[in-house]
């Protein structure tokens, strides 16, 4: 078909007659555009993922090995502590009363049932249970309060960054953060009250008997510790230890197994969530991937204990278990920590599944002819490809996010290979050895002077690589070579490199530093109204006590001047929260932070800046003198050394930015005069 001319000016010019053919085609051209940049975003987040997984230094066998190993210490302890019961005695009295507080009603409980060794058994399992749970979901065993505020920032960590950015950040901090090894007491601590308590639940054992039941609760700790620092350390996937242990939770058939019936209860066919549950006598065990799609993961239910399969007369007047509501962001397991925050969720009500009346609805249907029906569909079609089309630009959106963060840790990663660090790591080996072996052979075996005992303690202390394990043996022994010497030499050599390798600090440590701290400090959520009503509350009432402390102003006058502050302290609080956020999370390269003198500190005029003098005060600045206060704020900048002071840590630097202002004590006297 021949084109129509269009007239152009003084031009005829020929439109080609596929024109509209071509102009939709070249509308598709951002849609296959966006559709290529989010499969390569996509690929690209995949294997940054794979890269982040890889860090795992344990994996999911390993927990799921420790797990069954620490069900099978919590059966053998509680059955070891039936078979060395005496029978009913006091302590079995006081241990019904422990009974009745799992079961909920210490009204119903037979005495019965502590002379059945079966449901006895149960109940200790439960407790040991719950014991060794407290502990393995437990971030900082004896530290309550750090534990609280550690989950508290993981869950928003995890909300806003994502569950991968999540981990990482929970690896780093039960790594590097609570570095120090738990006071061994903490743990032995724990398990001599969980002794206790199994004494009193079962019955007066005599002293020997406690003895064996403390070294097998011992063991049993000893495992929940394992489980829980390797649990830290997971990063591929999240896998979380479980127990049902709420206060009226609902059974769930498909994340908890009823095994009422082999401790001497009624099992009950088809238990619904109507039913309630006394505790856990094992510890379940499910996982969360990083795929996308990947959902929860069982890898055994905890088997549990149903109080209606022990009180059958409750049970005919049983109220609807509680149903727990777990939000979309957290996973919904039960575990100790967990319990307290969901014990008092409650189901919520269901709608019918019917709509409104069937003749009220037919009376709203109205007829459409044809053209008037496509006419209304339309729109409809073009809201939902519209809607759609938002939806992958959304998701592009956030794959594109996730992508960046995790790209900031890992921006170096694809320039080697794992080949090519092993062959890296084996050459350190062999310089290691190498340079050992050539000072070896320097040194001559002679006749060595006897040390202080002081002497010998400040030497030794220097060797933190080398415990007594080596050095007692060494010492007590006449070396006729330095074999041992090369030995111990190589010991500490490993030992640095390895402090080296893994130190935040080395290389491009400032920058990830700052960039997990970042991560925390956005997630910290902004203050509270109640927060920052004690905030204002604190410096008013300071600057409004001033002037009366000094008798420059009656009593009388505190309100009024407390009135003036607090409709002007508002904007001045809003500038800190700003410059809070800036050096906490948008300044990553450095660590920036204010700086403040303290009245009394003596005069530097390397660190402070002068105010309110005349410019004749030379000799004053020259002697120097006492500050009487800090008229403003300076900055400075803070990085890490990479060599080890004195006391084995590696200093920290400060680098001043802006001098803060100062008022000398001569000065302020003279201002007063």
């Amino acid at each position: 078909m021949p084109s129509k001319p269009s007239q152009r000016g003084n031009y005829t010019t020929a439109v080609p007659s596929d024109r509209k053919k071509k102009q939709s085609s070249n509308t598709t051209r951002p849609e296959q555009w966006e559709n290529e940049l989010l499969e390569m975003r996509l690929k690209e987040l995949k294997d940054a993922r794979k890269l982040i997984a890889t860090r795992s230094s344990v994996s999911g066998e390993d927990i799921m090995c420790q797990v069954k190993a620490l069900n099978e210490k919590i059966s053998c302890v509680a059955k070891s502590v039936i078979e060395m019961s005496i029978g009913w005695s006091r302590g079995q009295k006081g241990g019904q009363v422990f009974v009745g507080g799992f079961l909920r009603y210490p009204d119903r409980v037979d005495k019965s049932y502590l002379v059945d060794e079966t449901f006895a058994q149960a109940i200790l399992q439960v407790f040991l249970t719950l014991s060794c749970m407290c502990w393995v979901d437990s971030w900082y065993p004896g530290k309550s309060a750090l534990d609280t505020h550690l989950r508290s920032l993981y869950g928003k960590i995890r909300k806003k960054e994502g569950q991968l950015v999540a981990r990482k950040w929970r690896q780093l901090v039960c790594e590097r953060e609570l570095s120090p090894e738990l006071d061994a007491n903490i743990l032995s601590v724990h398990a001599r009250w969980i002794t206790e308590q199994l004494m009193q639940t079962s019955s007066r054992l005599g002293e020997e008997d406690r003895k064996q039941v403390r070294k097998g609760v011992q063991d049993l700790m000893d495992i929940s510790e394992k489980l829980r620092k390797n649990k830290a350390k997971m990063i591929s996937d999240e896998f979380q230890p479980w127990i049902a242990w709420n206060e009226g939770v609902a059974y769930n058939s498909p994340s908890m197994k009823d095994v009422s019936g082999q401790f001497g209860g009624k099992q009950i066919q088809n238990p619904g969530p109507l039913l309630h549950v006394i505790g856990s006598t094992e510890v379940g065990l499910k996982a969360y991937g990083t795929a996308d799609g990947d959902g929860e993961q069982w890898y055994w239910r905890p088997r549990v204990l149903l109080f209606e399969s022990f009180n059958r007369t409750y049970c005919s007047r049983a109220q609807p278990a509680k149903q727990v509501i777990h939000g979309g962001s957290e996973p919904p397991y039960q575990s100790t920590s967990s319990a307290s925050r969901t014990g008092s969720s409650k189901s919520s009500s269901r709608q019918p599944p019917y709509g409104p009346n069937p003749n009220q609805r037919q009376a709203k249907v109205q007829k459409l002819n044809p053209k008037e029906g496509s006419q209304r569909r339309w729109p409809e079609k073009q809201g939902m490809r519209e809607g759609l089309g938002r939806r992958e630009e959304l998701k592009l959106e956030q794959v594109t996010k996730e992508l960046a963060l995790a790209q900031r840790f890992l921006s170096t990663v694809d320039t080697v290979s794992e080949a090519d660090v092993v062959r890296a790591l084996e050459a350190l080996n062999e310089e290691i050895f190498q340079l050992t072996s050539v000072v070896a052979d320097e040194i001559q075996l002679e006749e060595a002077e006897p040390l202080s005992p002081d002497r010998l303690e400040t030497l030794r202390s220097r060797i933190t690589a080398l415990g007594p394990v080596f050095l007692d043996e060494v010492r007590d022994k006449h070396l006729e070579n330095s074999l041992a010497i090369q030995i111990g030499w190589q010991a500490i050599l490993v030992h640095w490199c390895s402090e080296i390798i893994d130190a935040w600090v080395v290389g491009n440590g400032q920058v990830v530093v700052s960039c997990w701290r970042a991560i925390t400090c956005s997630v910290s959520g902004e203050i509270s109204s109640e927060v920052r009503k004690q905030l204002e509350d604190k410096v008013v009432d300071a600057l409004s006590a001033l002037p009366v402390v000094c008798r420059y102003i009656s009593p009388k006058q505190l309100n009024k001047l407390d009135k003036i502050f607090r409709e002007l302290i508002g904007p001045l609080l809003d500038i800190c929260l700003k410059i809070r956020k800036m050096i906490g999370e948008e300044i990553t390269s450095s660590d920036i932070q204010s700086r403040f003198i303290k009245s009394g500190d003596p005069y530097d005029p390397k660190t402070a800046e002068l105010d309110y003098e005349d410019g004749g005060g030379d000799s004053t600045k020259e002697k120097g003198g006492f500050i009487a206060c800090s008229l403003s704020l300076g900055l400075d900048r803070t990085h890490t050394g990479t060599e080890r002071g004195p006391d084995g840590l590696y200093p920290k630097h400060r680098d001043l930015i802006t001098k803060p202002k100062v008022i000398l004590h001569t000065t302020l006297e003279k201002i007063i005069a």
